[in-house]
């Protein structure tokens, strides 16, 4: 599996720069805020049916070089959880069309439970910011 699961306090960890020359990526980065008493069940349907296409989304090559999950480690923070996804450019978003996982999330469930899910997920979402920005790595 291609994703990782991070404990982190905040969404500057992805934003420090190493000492010495460092790779930078484009990343699409998305906070989601749940209803209170909703990370669990936003969590177990993530785990058990966005996380498996993006995977395939990666491995097929279809928009995504890697992703990142991260969940808050303390209460109060902002998010509950963060998606960063990274590329080497964002140009297809330029382009009216679903993301990448999610047609991997049709083709493998197929569209009607597809709906489902995403509508689930969307109803034990509080707020969801998404922004653009860059990772570095050493």
């Amino acid at each position: 599996m291609h994703t990782n699961r991070i404990a982190a306090a905040a969404i500057s960890l992805f934003c420090i720069a190493a000492p010495g020359p460092a790779q930078s990526a484009p990343a699409l980065i998305v906070e989601v805020k749940c209803r209170p008493g909703m990370a669990e069940l936003w969590q177990a349907d993530f785990d058990k049916e966005i996380a498996p296409a993006i995977d395939e989304a990666i491995a097929r090559k279809e928009g995504f070089d890697s992703f990142h999950y991260v969940e808050a480690a303390l209460p109060g923070q902002n998010f509950d959880f963060l998606l960063v996804f990274e590329a080497k450019s964002f140009v297809g978003l330029d382009t009216k069309r679903p993301f990448p996982h999610y047609a991997a999330l049709y083709r493998r469930i197929g569209p009607d439970r597809a709906k489902q899910v995403l509508s689930e997920m969307a109803s034990f979402e509080q707020d969801v910011h998404v922004s653009l920005g860059r990772t570095h790595q050493p």
